[in-house]
């Protein structure tokens, strides 16, 4: 799969949300 570099951003801030949650 090949994303978009603010795909690659979106998908890092979504991670750091859901660390953050847990």
């Amino acid at each position: 799969i090949l994303l978009a570099k603010s795909d690659v951003a979106g998908w890092g801030a979504f991670l750091k949300v859901r660390e953050l949650g847990q």
